[in-house]
């Protein structure tokens, strides 16, 4: 049960009362029989109607003390703590040059990191992620926005070979970097992804970084695959016969990425490690959020009226065919 106040009090003395006026209207009003219909007139014992004849009077006994407890406003107190999500605004730059469909990642490297990615997308509920895809150059494929739906869509649609190819981490970053300019969010993030090492664009990974730390943007780098001989189609848009090239991932330059803006450096040699990696970035970056108390009163007196009401329209109908009172 609520814990029940009243905001005048004071009124419920009156209910103390309503039993001296219900007795002392019993002792002055005129005795008159209540019954239903004369046919029992002269019979040698009492109906049963009789018994209860003092029903209708006591219905309006309770009609009054349930105006009294309405009067006095009964209401309670509920303490609601609401939560206000500031959200972090997250970019995630996708490797898409020719050297991710290697087959040491089933089907490939670009397949996995894009599952994987829609797992994390779909698990930041209350965050603005965009998407950035870079090979020799790079673009927004995606700006921030709360519509997981439409992220995940084109997450899927992700592929290689829609532009020169080469690994521009540089042109990555700064890409992401500039769809994050127009955030307002006090927390902001880029997730990048690659497989190779910085040979193209005219914007160095050193440069890039350093303007993510003047904007306060931290960085978190993954790198896939190992360096070695990969298995890849001859052409970058997966195209052509399965050729061995061979892909240097330069970790020096990732980590160097990550450390100089307060990131973090994960290798995934692995469909499975590269799933942990999310996981452990979903957990380590904690949506921000604040927290309200608030309270609300909840209203009573109206249940009462009503219920006041329905016992007046009862004792009406009581006292015009039960208990109506002969002439």
């Amino acid at each position: 049960m609520p814990d029940i106040q009243f905001k005048y009090p004071l009124l419920l003395y009156l209910i103390g009362l309503v039993p001296i006026i219900y007795v002392l209207r019993l002792k002055f009003t005129n005795r008159r029989l209540l019954i239903s219909s004369t046919n029992l007139l002269g019979a040698g014992r009492q109906p049963i109607i009789y018994y209860f004849r003092f029903l209708p009077n006591l219905i309006r006994f309770f009609v009054i003390i349930l105006v009294i407890i309405a009067a006095a406003k009964p209401y309670s107190t509920e303490h609601l703590t609401t939560k206000e999500y500031l959200g972090i605004d997250i970019m995630i730059a996708f490797d898409i040059s020719g050297s991710m469909l290697a087959d040491d990642f089933k089907p490939n490297r670009l397949e996995v990191a894009k599952s994987r990615a829609i797992e994390f997308v779909q698990k930041r509920k209350h965050d603005r992620i965009g998407i950035v895809v870079y090979s020799g150059e790079a673009f927004t494929l995606s700006p921030l926005t709360t519509d997981k739906a439409y992220l995940v869509g084109k997450i899927a649609s992700l592929k290689t070979g829609i532009m020169n190819d080469g690994t521009a981490i540089g042109m990555g970053l700064a890409t992401a970097i500039n769809s994050l300019e127009g955030s307002n969010s006090k927390n902001k993030l880029i997730v990048l992804i690659s497989d190779g090492a910085n040979n193209s664009g005219f914007i160095t990974p050193d440069m890039a970084a350093g303007i993510a730390k003047e904007k306060g943007i931290k960085i978190h780098t993954i790198g896939i695959g190992q360096s070695g001989l990969a298995r890849v189609p001859e052409n970058a848009d997966g195209s052509g016969k399965i050729i061995e090239v061979e892909v240097f991932l330069d970790e020096i330059s990732l980590k160097k990425i990550a450390h100089n803006t307060g990131g973090r450096y994960y290798f995934a040699e692995s469909p499975a490690s590269l799933e942990s990696i999310y996981t452990e970035i979903d957990s380590l970056e904690k949506t921000p959020y604040k927290v309200e108390n608030i309270s609300v009163n909840i209203e009573y007196y109206t249940y009462f009226a009503i219920l006041a009401l329905a016992l007046i329209l009862i004792e009406i109908i009581f006292r015009l065919t039960i208990f109506r009172i002969a002439p």
